[in-house]
């Protein structure tokens, strides 16, 4: 896929991209470029609207009620840190893994019917290498939201 190509048919319906069409099916099957991963992605994950829903809390908000509570949740999530892609110079730094280990214990607080579950820090430190701290919590919530509903 040419990355200009995709990006365009992103930029076009910014919102409310939809990812039930054709072509972006085939464009998605023929591979994403690395460098919009995280937008297609958010695009298609809808967490625009999860920000904008009046019933979602931001991320800084809960960041700042949240950063030193401690849980059985956040034990487990700093015994796993170090396991989250250990051979990746991101996690191999101190601040990728604290980035990793916010976003995991942010998402076990705002939604503790869930908590963290092994494997919750594969799946948010792949998002992390793609996107932006805030777009990875939004992307966990919506991947797991789904699963769990």
């Amino acid at each position: 896929i040419r990355e200009g190509f995709l990006g365009s048919i992103l930029y076009k319906v910014p919102d409310k991209f939809s990812f039930r069409t054709d072509l972006l099916r085939r464009l998605i099957y023929a591979g994403i470029p690395n460098s919009l991963r995280g937008e297609v992605w958010s695009n298609l994950a809808g967490i625009n609207e999860k920000r904008a829903s009046s019933n979602e809390v931001s991320y800084g908000c809960m960041i700042q009620h949240f950063r030193d509570r401690i849980s059985v949740a956040t034990n487990d999530i700093k015994r796993d840190i170090h396991r989250s892609l250990p051979q990746h110079l991101f996690f191999q730094e101190l601040q990728g893994r604290q980035t990793l280990e916010e976003i995991l214990c942010m998402y076990s607080w705002r939604n503790e019917s869930i908590g963290y579950c092994q494997s919750m820090n594969l799946i948010c430190a792949m998002l992390l290498l793609y996107t932006t701290t805030e777009n990875a919590y939004y992307l966990l919530s919506v991947v797991c939201g789904k699963f769990h509903d």
